[in-house]
């Protein structure tokens, strides 16, 4: 089954108290998120907190530190709401002992500034709050710059992050309050499962920040590459190979690649993340309005849709959490949503099609199908033989071939040697319409390719199905399913008593009891969405008694 996607909350005055944290997952957050740009916070006491939270309740949470880089944020200063073509004068507290004065111009402090000046041009944009915020630079008068507002309405804040997209601005990855920050944490005892790195622009910066990590905080501490820019798009792979996983930083990457590529750019890194078995958070606005409002808006909705189906591990609640009424009811909506979601893409995507019961005519067709050494193909003749029926391959003849078979699970040709057992299925149909008899014994039906390719990888039924359908009317699907079930260790003694052949088959699958496993979890979903499917437990049954269950379901379908 598709994993729901978890909630990350971020911890902040609006969900910071113990008892707090507690209900957050009880509504189904299961990491929590220290947005550690927010110096004047108790970032140690709330990871603290949320350490005796899950603890409380028995959880399994992740910890994340999230780190702001060296990129300047607003220093202490009271809420500054403006028209557009105010002017603002942006100053640098830690070059200049005052703001200086200029009538007409909000004086805004800026800490850092003094290092950018050097990057910033007259009529290059400064941004605040995710692009909320457009400033256009007047004049740059180091360690000041004088600018007036393009574009926005929300008020500017304290400790609002910058974001210069018409300017070269690298910063430091790890700063030195980062460092310290990472030694009392170390020093308490409370290492985080995480440290995301913001800004990152390439491999190398994720590399050198790892070391420095671990050397601080531990081996176990994972890193996340936050992607926010361009530049770091353009080697996602690349930057992903030295990552432990990604965060798609929807709010910096947006404006950075232009917002009509953003869901284009959340696609590929959450792909990608997927591809490579690592972990990916999706963040920014997925419920602000309704965090606001208690009313969830259309577009939250389908953000939560879109998100379910392309199947990340996290979404990350920032504001939703942090600055709001409503923190846990947001957690509690988002986990509902996508959990509703989830299920309903999972089972629309990975459903037979319904256009397979198209009756393809006579004869009828029993497929005896389960896991090797279940016992298949010694059932298959003892019906055939006794009930005087003809025996019909369901699957190509290359199916005894292990080179075939294993390449057909566990290569990255795996669809292309699909649809040469598909073709065989196919083959196998119109050779099940030839002849008189009313009635035919299948040795393995498509319900096996199916199988295999589940039990290899579940994510494969994504790419299958939509090709089945298309050979509606073509195919042959089994009037009745019988399926034969056995423990892993049961088929495997089996197995030890065949050719060679069979026992280098079993060998050569990767984690053969899990495969069995996912085997017959497809059988019993299948039965769940498909008429006349019948399970024999052939665990400690006698094969007499195996054959009376399956010959008295054979007759029943052949006196239809």
């Amino acid at each position: 089954m598709w994993d729901v996607p978890q909630i990350m909350a971020t911890i902040g005055p609006t969900l910071e108290k113990p008892e707090d944290l507690v209900r957050a997952i009880e509504a189904g957050a299961s990491w929590f998120r220290l947005p550690c740009g927010y110096r004047q916070r108790p970032h140690l006491e709330n990871a603290r907190s949320v350490r005796a939270a899950a603890a409380q309740r028995g959880a399994t949470v992740q910890l994340l530190l999230d780190l702001p880089s060296s990129r300047p944020r607003t220093g202490a200063m009271p809420d500054l709401r403006m028209e557009v073509g105010a002017r603002v004068l942006f100053w640098d507290p830690e070059a200049s002992a005052a703001a200086p004065a200029e009538t007409g111009a909000a004086p805004v402090p800026l800490p850092g500034l003094a290092y950018l000046c050097g990057k910033l041009a007259k009529g290059q944009r400064m941004w605040f709050c995710d692009g909320r915020l457009e400033f256009v630079v007047d004049e740059v008068r180091c360690p000041s710059v004088a600018a007036h507002l393009e574009r926005g309405t929300i008020p500017l804040k304290s400790s609002n992050s910058i974001f210069l997209p018409d300017s070269d601005s690298p910063y430091v990855t790890i700063t030195a309050k980062d460092r310290a920050m990472f030694q009392s944490f170390a020093a308490e005892k409370l290492v985080p499962d995480w440290v995301a790195l913001s800004l990152i622009s390439s491999p190398d910066d994720v590399k050198s920040a790892r070391r420095e990590v671990r050397s601080l905080l531990g081996p176990d501490v994972r890193v996340m590459a936050k992607f926010e820019t361009a530049a770091a798009l353009e080697q996602a792979d690349a930057i992903l190979a030295e990552a432990d996983g990604l965060m798609v930083a929807r709010g910096d990457l947006g404006p950075a690649v232009e917002f009509v590529r953003l869901p284009e750019a959340q696609e590929r890194l959450v792909e990608a993340a997927r591809r490579a078995g690592k972990v990916a958070v999706v963040a920014t606005q997925i419920l602000e309005v309704f965090a606001d409002t208690g009313l969830p808006q259309r577009p939250e909705l389908s953000d939560l849709s879109l998100i379910a189906r392309q199947r990340p591990t996290a979404i990350m609640l920032g504001k939703e959490t942090v600055y709001s009424q409503r923190p846990i009811e947001s957690i509690r909506l988002a986990r509902q949503v996508l959990a509703y979601e989830t299920r309903r893409l999972e089972n629309a995507l990975t459903q037979v099609p319904r256009s397979l019961a198209a009756p393809l005519g006579h004869p009828r067709v029993v497929a005896i199908e389960g896991p090797n050494g279940a016992g298949k193909s010694h059932l298959c003749r003892m019906l055939c033989e006794r009930l005087g029926l003809p025996a019909l391959r369901g699957v190509p003849a290359a199916w005894e071939e292990p080179a075939t078979k294993l390449r057909m699970i566990r290569d990255a040709d795996w669809l292309a040697s699909a649809m040469y057992f598909l073709s065989g299925v196919i083959e196998s149909s119109r050779e099940a319409a030839c002849g008189s008899e009313d009635l035919k014994i299948m040795d393995r039906s498509l319900w096996s390719t199916l199988a295999i390719h589940y039990a290899a990888d579940p994510d494969r039924l994504e790419v299958l199905m939509p090709l089945l359908g298309l050979a509606a009317g073509r195919v042959k699907v089994p009037d009745l399913t019988i399926v034969l079930e056995a423990s892993p260790a049961t088929c495997a003694q089996r197995i030890a008593r065949k050719s060679a052949t069979e026992q280098g088959y079993d060998t050569a699958v990767l984690a053969p009891s899990a495969f069995h496993e996912r085997e017959r979890e497809f059988y019993r979903r299948l039965a769940g969405q498909w008429p006349r499917v019948e399970f024999i437990d052939t665990e400690n049954a006698d094969i007499e008694a195996v054959y009376r269950t399956a010959a008295d379901l054979v007759r029943k379908v052949g006196s239809c």
